[in-house]
């Protein structure tokens, strides 16, 4: 095999995919960890950027840190070498590994990026008739604790909550709670008086950068009919529903990218990017999107 660079876990993602050659995210004053693959006795160095490497290795493992020491064991059961790579000044970086005779054997491109706060508010909404969300104010800090595994690493933005309440809307919103366009309206017959979605995110918390709003059941109105939407996003407010695939924290993700600006792949070998559609196979932040998410 080729030497090359790749991830150590998937939220701490190499993008393979990239071009002209792999790349990284690492965090503004913070780390992140790269795998070497068939590069025994090459030199690792940063050939241009802010960058600092470190080999790491079990007799050297660095600061006391569990994320580390794990890593230390991947790397000895992939049987490749560790680096831990810390960023200073955000910006571009290259790192090459070469050989004794200074060849380049493999290249990585780096982005050190500042990290983004994005302040979220979780509203768990019922109506005046008694629907309500099946979703509790503990579920919380888990969605938390996944949106930020797959935030933090692949493109350093940090989810902070901010409020996590129920919120009363003094009306019934029905079996399904509805975004109707106007012209979608009038393209399949959906009443103009089911687009329940103002009504909802009216009780959005101002404080918020972004609002999740948690109901029983979402319908959008391009296939007002057919159980296959499983949450939507505009501007700062997102509604996610309870039928959501097995991990909704997944979802609100998902739905954060659009928040952040980041859109479907359209073509190539993106079923495992974190903006795929439902059937996606991962989480991953490619750096076109994480450039997105965070300039």
């Amino acid at each position: 095999m080729a030497t090359r660079f790749t991830s150590v876990w998937p939220y701490w993602g190499v993008d393979d995919q990239a071009r002209p050659h792999p790349w990284i995210m690492v965090p503004q004053n913070r780390q992140n960890h790269v795998l070497l693959r068939d590069g025994s006795g090459l030199n690792v160095r940063a050939r241009v950027g802010s960058v600092n490497i470190t080999e790491v290795t079990a007799t050297n493992p660095g600061p006391s840190n569990p994320f580390t020491y794990a890593a230390v064991n991947v790397a000895r059961r992939e049987r490749a070498r560790l680096f831990c790579i810390g960023g200073t000044m955000p910006g571009p970086a290259t790192l090459e590994a070469v050989d004794a005779h200074g060849r380049v054997q493999a290249t990585l491109d780096c982005s050190v990026k500042r990290q983004k706060v994005v302040r979220a508010a979780f509203n768990f909404v019922r109506d005046n008739v008694g629907h309500t969300t099946s979703r509790s104010l503990a579920d919380t800090n888990h969605w938390l604790d996944v949106i930020n595994r797959i935030f933090l690493y692949q493109a350093n933005v940090w989810v902070r909550n901010v409020d996590a309440r129920w919120v009363q809307v003094n009306q019934n919103l029905g079996r399904v709670v509805r975004f109707v366009s106007r012209r979608l309206s009038r393209q399949h017959g959906i009443s103009r008086a089911e687009h329940e979605w103002d009504d909802v995110i009216k009780h959005a918390n101002a404080s918020a950068d972004w609002n999740v709003f948690l109901v029983w059941e979402y319908e959008q109105d391009i296939t007002p009919n057919t159980d296959n939407a499983n949450a939507g996003t505009l501007a700062g407010n997102t509604l996610c529903e309870d039928k959501a695939r097995a991990n909704p924290a997944e979802t609100m993700a998902h739905e954060l990218g659009h928040y952040l600006g980041m859109d479907h792949p359209t073509g190539g070998n993106t079923g495992n990017w974190l903006m795929s559609d439902a059937s996606r196979t991962g989480n991953k932040i490619p750096k076109e999107h994480a450039n997105i998410a965070n300039p």
